[in-house]
């Protein structure tokens, strides 16, 4: 008897109806009703995850624990160097006890660090005045992105929120110009005995930069290291170091904590299982792009010679985007006699990381000049660099670049995500795409150069020609739609030629290489391997649904009836 099971995937609900496809007979009807994947589903940025919440507190906690370990921290650093009144039987009782010892820092505490601040840069200071300073700028150290692309220079940390009456980073730098933040938000804080006047600009609520903190402490500590020789170089680095300022460590008020690696989360290559997909912004991604689709490209009925794809790739190579008439126009068939299979006004993705690169503000015409090793280590560096200013200070040095130049690059980002295939894949298949073949052939012959591994056109003479033979024949072995698929066709002449074993064969590229032959199985797989396959998808209503559905299949199974 042959069932046939039909069912209707919902957000919340799952209905099934189970029949008989010989006797044409209902077997089992029903529906499956179980709670959404996420809360306020359709409403926009509302809708969120039902784990968002609580990912959401937990974040806070995190960032609470931390800002209180570098407090800690610095105070332990403060009282080994006396610039603070605890000592060390202190923070013993702190430890034993769990209490804060606020009294013995009640005054230390009652000092004005604006005040401070403000003297710091022109006048001695006591030891634990100084330490004040210091832990007034732990408390607040200003934005810093862990990464290049982090904070817009048009977003609203640096143009402000005009209506939570928040300051943005664009108004502060401009307040400061020749003077430290600290100074300046003395001069508008309210002064000892005098009564606060609405309208004044306040002293909070805004936004500041990690470099207006770094830069007042380096001017801080040079004038108090006058009158203090244990101001030294050495305790300076243990305080306020920064790597990437030529420090030996970050120091204590300025460590920033690295992002964690999400490399984990990058999905492996379809023809390669063991390696990771390609960033979408390497080049030979983008050369892989835009030949597949230049390969595609026919007008009246017939495909580009390659002279003329060599102009369209050239025009792609010069642009992000391009609209498609434009590219008519570089081989000249703009004429209505040429009926293309792309409408004029299409836009075609051309190249983001080549385009940019190549233009005259950056390397220009050079660049095609460079090899592909130096072209890839030019991707590398802006890939991987996060700091704007090494990356500026970098390309001043290596590229020869102008200071406007630098800045420049120092703001290019390379585009985010990643291809669908792998370095290997793409760097095995490209070759066929430049020769014109279209992307399905050419993933074939990808696949064939793969299995031969080093030997591919680097065996004897004879090896060779058969290689290229086989190539030759591989498009008329595609074409002829053969029973059964063409991939069982190409594994016998690879034994038969070339006395390719399995292991070898496994090699290729195609989309039924790489299944086993497997047994029925008699229910859907459950526990935390099965598990994990779903939950892999990272989309919280397709795995509750998943999840319920499995359930409900493996339920059937056992008992197909109304449930």
């Amino acid at each position: 008897m042959a069932k046939i099971l039909g069912l209707d995937l919902g957000t919340n609900s799952i209905g099934w109806a189970l029949i008989d496809d010989k006797l044409n007979k209902i077997i089992g009807i029903g529906s499956r009703i179980f709670p959404m994947g996420v809360e306020n589903l359709g409403d926009g940025d509302n809708e969120m995850s039902k784990n968002a919440s609580r990912t959401s507190a937990r974040g806070v906690r995190r960032q609470f624990f931390r800002r209180r370990l570098r407090k800690k921290i610095l105070l332990k650093a403060l009282s080994e160097n006396k610039m603070c009144p605890m000592d060390t039987t202190d923070f013993e009782d702190w430890k034993k006890t769990k209490l804060f010892p606020t009294d013995k820092l009640a005054t230390w505490f009652a000092l004005n660090p604006y005040v401070l601040r403000q003297k710091a840069l022109n006048e001695k200071l006591s030891l634990e005045e100084i330490g004040r300073v210091f832990y007034h700028l732990i408390q607040r150290r200003g934005f810093l992105s862990n990464s290049r692309k982090g904070g817009s220079d048009d977003g609203a940390i640096f143009k402000g929120n005009a209506k939570e009456g928040k300051i943005g980073i664009d108004d502060t730098l401009e307040s400061i110009e020749g003077k430290t933040l600290g100074s300046y938000l003395y001069e508008i804080s309210p002064k000892e005995n005098q009564p606060f006047q609405d309208g004044l600009e306040r002293i909070r609520n805004r936004y500041t930069t990690r470099k207006m903190y770094v830069d007042e402490f380096e001017l801080i500590w040079e004038k108090q290291a006058q009158f203090y020789p244990v101001l030294n170089h050495d305790l300076k680095t243990k305080f306020g170091g920064r790597k990437q300022d030529d420090y030996k460590e970050d120091g204590i008020l300025f460590h920033q904590r690295p992002l964690r690696s999400q490399k984990h989360l990058v999905g492996n290559c379809s023809f390669e299982p063991t390696k990771t997909k390609c960033p979408i912004s390497a080049i030979p991604v983008e050369m892989f792009r835009i030949w597949q689709w230049v390969n595609t490209v026919e007008y009246n009925g017939k495909k580009l010679t390659q002279e003329e794809k060599d102009k369209i790739i050239e025009q792609l190579l010069s642009f992000d985007k391009i609209e498609f008439k434009k590219l008519r126009k570089t081989i000249g068939k703009e004429s209505a006699e040429f009926k293309f299979n792309y409408k004029d006004d299409d836009k075609i993705v051309g190249t983001h990381t080549v385009s940019n690169l190549s233009n005259k503000k950056f390397f220009g015409k050079k660049w095609f000049e460079f090899s592909e090793k130096g072209q890839e280590d030019i991707w590398h560096v802006l890939y991987f660099f996060d700091s704007k200013s090494n990356l500026k200070e970098y390309a001043i040095k290596n590229w020869n670049f102008t200071e406007e130049q630098a800045i420049a690059i120092s703001r290019f980002n390379v585009k985010d995500g990643y291809a669908s295939l792998s370095r290997k894949a793409i760097g095995n298949v490209l070759p066929f795409l430049q020769q014109g073949y279209t992307y399905d052939v050419a993933v074939v012959m990808g696949g064939i150069k793969n299995t031969f591994g080093d030997k591919w056109q680097n065996d004897t003479l004879e090896n060779n020609q058969k290689q290229l033979d086989l190539i030759d024949n591989v498009e008329g072995i595609i074409r002829s739609k053969i029973t059964g698929g063409f991939i069982d066709t190409i594994k016998d002449l690879l034994r038969k030629e070339f006395q390719f074993d399995d292991k070898q064969l496994k090699k290729l590229y195609h989309h039924s290489a790489t299944i086993d032959v497997a047994a029925l199985l008699e229910k859907l797989p459950v526990g935390k391997e099965a598990d994990k396959d779903i939950q892999a998808i990272r989309n919280p209503i397709v795995i509750t649904a998943l999840f319920e559905l499995r359930k409900l299949v493996n339920v059937l199974i056992e008992e197909p009836r109304t449930t």
